[in-house]
This record gives structure tokens, C-alpha cells and sequence, in this order.
């Protein structure tokens, strides 16, 4: 999953305007290597993003500009095209972790019925490039060439940036954790994307690491998700991708039967990819069924997150195990201070609608579930943090609300 999506209404005039045609081209080309000393095969530069990107904003940069050699990548796309006869085509360059060789990748790529109509017969240049690490080099690179306009962009990026698990965020504090019990260590440096008419910047990675015993929620690893090849290039240089059919070839892939339906409301804050995965992780940890079949009420619990506004979209922060107080299938009790008033705070029922609640404190000694109204004291919980809107998700809706116990849209479950 992927991080926000930039402003498309620049982008999308730039890439237009600098389309080319997929004209059949005859080239002398070299085979890709299995692995090289620069960042990418054939070319020198050891970094092609030179200057820092202001992190508020979208840069135009001219196709002329001497940071980026768009004519030496073209020439790598060339020699990737003719090694996986794909015109769409991404070469990944991936360093070693003593920092001495990169390892090239190449992967034909496919995109969706509507970016390949909008593209017609154009294409355009990409760019995947973050800062130097800790070892003092650029640790991987992605170049691309896709269908040009704004559908293809936006896939190709949702797909090529790291995929947040649940404690990592791109915002060093955006809740104030209190009694000093957590930290944020940054896990990967800042990116940019970019492609001939401008460039993106995507801020660093922190991990949020708090003391005490493991929360239960731990991914294994230290780095956010990446859909990155691993190991060496295969035989006859460059590794090449899978020889799946066109239609099953990423960004787009082949449409998993069992993946949610994304969410296309017009709600910016509830459509992005961000969002949606944290709402698939805020429900799944809920243990609301296993395998379609509803658990044990005992078995399920409320689940705690919160949207975050930031520059270029939308974040998700699932609330770590360590700031949970108490929680059950009905409640849940935790602690946070100085939330940002833009946030979102979301929270899970899980519960059907015209399910019996046997384990809710009630007056009525088995209450009916029902997405509405607003219960009181979710409309409490906005106010006692200071902020202003709500969401709640269950097995069926999203319901958004304000503080004043107001729904403000009531939505059919997607996107989890």
C-alpha cells in the first residue's frame, strides 16, 4: 500500500504535455547486467535527485535539468524493453548491504483498462529515487516507463512506495505520547518521485518503538513494506519478471477475489490507500470473524486509530497495544494527549447490524447492535480530545460523525 498521492492537477498537465508516442524504435542496445558499482546499469551518476525538495510542495523541474539524465534512463528502459520485450517496463536497482555493488532487476509492467485508454498510444518516464542512508548512498532506485497521463501515475505510485505497517508513521508526533514511554526512530529516509515536468517529495519513515513487552502487533521487521524484488539478477544479466500475462502484471496485477472493494465515496480523507489500509488493519485486529464465520463476542475488541492530515494526503496511526488501557468487544479505554484538532479519530464495533450484544454494559440486558444513531459516548470521546469528526466501522458501514453526534455521511462497508 501506498503513501499520499501528489497534486495530481499539476502533475496530470505536465504529463500530458510531455507524452511520447510508443512508436516502434530500432536501437543497438546492451543486455542489463546481473549487478554494477552505479546506482543504475550504464550510467555514472551516483544519484540523480540532487537537490532536497521542499516537502510542502510539488517542484517543477525542466526535462533539460542536469540532476537528471532523462535521456541516459531512457536508454537503460530501452535495454529493458529489449531484454523482456515489454515497452512498459520498470528496471529496480537494489544496494548490497556492505554498500559496494547494486543489484538490477527488471519488471514488464501492466496497467488498468481505464489508464491505458486515457494514455492512448503515450508514455511517460518515472522516477522511485529516496535520499542517501546511513551508509552515505542512495539504496535503491526505480525508473519505469508507463502509460502517460494521470491514472497510470497514480498507480505506478501507490504501487512503488512502502507500505506503512500499523506503528510507523511519515509525522514524527502526531500524537503526543505521554510519560515519555515511546519514541520515533526513523526506518527509511525520505523519496522523491518524479517524471519529466516535476518532482514529489515523500518525507522520512519513523517506526514508533515504545518501551515495555511486545505489543503483539510486531511485523517482524524494522522496515516498512516494500514490493521490491530481493536477491541477485538472474541468468543472461538484468533479472527479468514473471511471464504472467500482460493483464496480471503489476502496478495492476490480477484482481484478488478476496480483497475488499476499495472505497470510491468522493471523501478524500476515506479514499485513500493509506486510510483504507489502516482501516483493513483496524478491523482485522478486532477479530470480528475468521474465515467469514463471526468469533466469540469475548474474542472480538474495539480498535483504536486516527487520520492524520499531512501535505500531500492522509496517514493512518493505529494506536499501539502500549497506550491501551482496557478494551473488549463494547469499549475500549486508552491514552493519548494534544491530538492534533485536524485528526480523525476512528474506532471499530465489531458487530452486525441485528446482532444480540451479550457482553455490553446495558439496561436492556441483551441490546440489539445497530450502526446508528451516534452513541453518546463516542460523541464524548471527540470532545474530551478536542476534535471535531469521527469515524466508526463495523461489519456493514462507515459511519462518519461530528462532535455534536451529527452523521455526517453513512456508508456502505469498503476498503476492509
Amino acid at each position: 500500500m501506498t503513501l499520499p498521492i501528489p497534486s495530481l492537477a499539476l502533475s496530470c498537465t505536465i504529463l500530458l504535455a510531455s507524452g511520447c508516442t510508443l512508436a516502434t524504435k530500432e536501437k543497438e542496445v546492451s543486455p542489463i547486467p546481473e549487478r554494477g558499482e552505479t546506482l543504475l546499469p550504464t550510467l555514472n551518476q551516483q544519484q540523480f535527485i540532487v537537490n532536497p525538495l521542499d516537502k510542502n510542495h510539488v517542484h517543477a523541474k525542466s526535462k533539460d535539468n542536469s540532476s537528471i539524465d532523462w535521456t541516459g534512463i531512457e536508454r537503460v528502459l530501452d535495454q529493458a524493453e529489449a531484454q523482456t520485450e515489454s515497452r512498459l517496463v520498470a528496471v529496480f536497482s537494489l544496494r548490497d548491504s556492505l554498500g559496494s555493488w547494486y543489484h538490477y532487476h527488471l519488471q514488464p509492467l501492466g496497467f488498468s483498462p481505464e489508464a491505458m485508454k486515457e494514455a492512448g498510444d503515450r508514455t511517460q518516464l518515472f522516477i522511485y529515487e529516496p535520499d542517501s542512508d546511513e551508509l552515505g548512498s542512495v539504496p535503491r532506485i526505480a525508473i519505469a516507463r508507463i502509460p502517460a497521463g494521470e491514472r497510470a501515475f497514480k498507480e505506478m505510485e501507490a504501487w512503488i512506495l512502502p507500505i506503512l505497517p500499523k506503528t510507523y508513521s511519515t509525522e514524527k508526533s502526531p500524537l503526543n505520547i505521554q510519560k515519555s514511554t515511546c519514541s520515533w526512530k526513523e526506518v527509511a529516509p525520505a523519496a522523491s518521485v518524479c517524471w519529466a515536468g516535476g518532482c514529489s517529495y515523500y518525507p522520512p519513515i519513523y517506526e514508533l518503538v515504545c518501551e515495555g513487552p511486545p505489543s503483539g502487533n510486531d511485523d517482524g521487521g524494522s522496515d516498512p513494506n516494500m514490493r521490491w524484488p530481493v536477491g541477485g539478477g538472474g541468468p543472461g544479466g538484468g533479472s527479468g519478471g514473471p511471464p504472467a500475462g500482460e493483464e496480471c502484471r503489476p502496478p495492476y496485477g490480477c484482481p484478488d477475489e478476496g480483497d475488499p472493494e476499495p472505497c470510491n465515496t468522493g471523501i478524500a480523507e476515506l479514499d485513500d490507500p493509506n486510510v483504507q489500509q489502516g482501516l483493513k488493519d483496524l478491523w482485522e485486529d478486532s477479530n470480528y470473524d475468521t474465515d467469514g464465520n463471526p468469533n466469540p463476542e469475548h474474542e472480538r475488541k474495539e480498535q483504536v486509530g486516527f487520520i492524520v492530515p499531512n501535505g500531500n494526503g492522509f496517514t493512518f496511526q493505529q494506536l499501539p497495544q502500549s497506550l491501551i488501557v482496557s478494551q473488549g468487544p463494547c469499549d475500549v479505554t486508552f491514552r493519548v494527549s494534544n491530538i492534533s484538532p485536524n485528526s480523525i479519530f476512528v474506532h471499530t464495533h465489531p458487530y452486525n447490524n441485528g446482532e444480540s450484544q451479550s457482553h455490553c454494559v446495558s439496561a436492556v440486558s441483551r441490546p440489539i447492535y445497530s450502526s446508528i444513531p451516534v452513541r453518546e459516548a463516542d460523541k464524548k470521546a471527540l470532545n474530551a480530545m478536542n476534535v471535531t469528526k469521527g469515524i466508526v466501522i463495523d461489519n456493514e458501514n462507515i459511519v462518519y460523525f461530528n462532535n455534536q453526534g451529527n452523521i455526517e455521511y453513512l456508508i456502505e462497508r469498503c476498503g476492509y
